[in-house]
């Protein structure tokens, strides 16, 4: 889901947690799994300072009333790589991922990251090392990326750049981001 953005695993992930975790609503009134989770996801936000930002759905397709900022991206994102699960996993290229199919047969399939900058397919800067990241891209929002990464000397930081056009665009506005944080 974080490596090669799974709009699928975000769902089915949504719908375990929906099912198995508190509602912060009454409890007496039946809810949808994945609307309970987007519930949550809601309140977590709200609790970590997000005030420009409803989720609608787990997975960030664009759906009316789903929005974020990026500061508040920021938030999200300066929370998560607290988690050195979460720093493991977006750090990574690719991953084999074995999965069971629903007739029990064991299956693998490797998945790339859509981070271009983590497969190479964009350079990054002199002096700047990326940690990690994470890309979407829908019709409305266009080419969106956020970074984890680290300056010449040693100093990590955060980085969004959020409507780009085209990837071209979005890597080389945010190459020359990069550049100013070793200015």
């Amino acid at each position: 889901m974080l490596v090669q953005s799974g709009n699928d695993a975000a769902l089915a992930l949504a719908r375990y947690v929906g099912e198995n975790s508190y509602r912060p609503d009454d409890d007496t009134q039946a809810i949808d799994p994945v609307d309970n989770f987007v519930l949550m996801m809601n309140a977590r936000a709200s609790s970590l300072g997000c005030t420009a930002t409803n989720f609608v759905n787990p997975h960030g397709l664009t759906t009316e009333g789903h929005y974020s900022s990026a500061y508040d991206l920021y938030l999200i994102f300066n929370e998560l790589i607290k988690y050195p699960q979460f720093l493991e996993i977006i750090r990574q290229d690719s991953v084999t991922i074995t999965y069971n199919t629903a007739e029990g047969e064991v299956k693998s399939r490797t998945v790339t990251s859509t981070d271009q900058y983590l497969t190479k397919g964009y350079s990054t800067p002199d002096n700047v090392s990326v940690l990690g990241g994470k890309t979407g891209s829908t019709a409305s929002a266009g080419k969106c990326l956020i970074l984890y990464a680290e300056n010449a000397d040693g100093n990590p930081f955060i980085a969004i750049i959020m409507g780009a056009e085209d990837s071209d665009i979005l890597y080389g506005t945010m190459s020359e981001l990069l550049k100013i944080t070793n200015s």
